[in-house]
């Protein structure tokens, strides 16, 4: 969830975690700012996926997601 000044909180992705799937570190999530001011939220490997959004506040969101295990 990620909160931008003056806005309500947004979900930025819901996801299924891989934990027991894969290595240790592979399905850890992380944030972070790209060269070009979005965001890029990184996930090795996740369960499932549910829903991105790629806006918050204005800022541009980018995801790298390696391996969606489960489609729904």
């Amino acid at each position: 969830m990620i909160v931008a000044p003056g806005q309500e909180p947004v979900t930025l992705v819901e996801y299924g975690p891989a934990y027991s799937f894969v290595s240790a570190g592979e399905a850890d999530p992380s944030i972070s700012w790209d060269g070009d001011g979005t965001l890029l939220v990184s996930i090795g490997t996740v369960a499932s996926l549910d829903i991105r959004e790629t806006s918050v506040g204005g800022i541009q969101v980018r995801y790298d997601i390696g391996r969606v295990m489960w489609s729904q």
